[in-house]
């Protein structure tokens, strides 16, 4: 029973199997910030993947076509300015090749680590309140 809690119930709700941002109210704004693996994740992952450049594979690409006399430069210009990621070739007319992430930290964020520092604070707070004398 102890395996099936923790595996199904604990790591579904810390943000790896559901996003933070996907996840329902209910289990967002309490189950979350309750759940240990939420912030052992956040400890381990943050601060290893957040400068971390990201290279899209070719399958990994979102690809669609840019309007007549715009580059995809231009055309996405606006949409990058307030979405993450970064498209392929820039200068080209036709087929424009969109990647979701640019650097580590884009993909962190959708695990609700708005910051570097937020997987250090988590484990540093977690970690100052365990005692070897208790």
């Amino acid at each position: 029973m102890n395996p099936l809690l923790i595996g199904a119930g604990m790591i579904s709700f810390c943000g790896v199997v559901v996003p933070y941002g996907a996840m329902q109210a209910f289990w967002k704004y309490w189950l979350y910030y309750l759940d240990p693996f939420h912030y052992l994740f956040g400890g381990l992952m943050g601060p290893i993947i957040w400068d971390v450049e990201v290279k899209c594979r070719p399958e990994e690409f979102t690809s669609f076509q840019a309007p007549d006399g715009q580059t995809c430069g231009e055309y996405m210009a606006e949409f990058l300015h307030s979405n993450a990621g970064y498209v392929a070739y820039p200068n080209a007319t036709g087929t424009c090749d969109y990647c979701a992430y640019s650097t580590g930290a884009d993909y962190a964020k959708t695990f609700n680590l708005q910051e570097e520092f937020y997987g250090w604070r988590d484990v540093s707070e977690k970690l100052s309140r365990i005692s070897i004398w208790d």
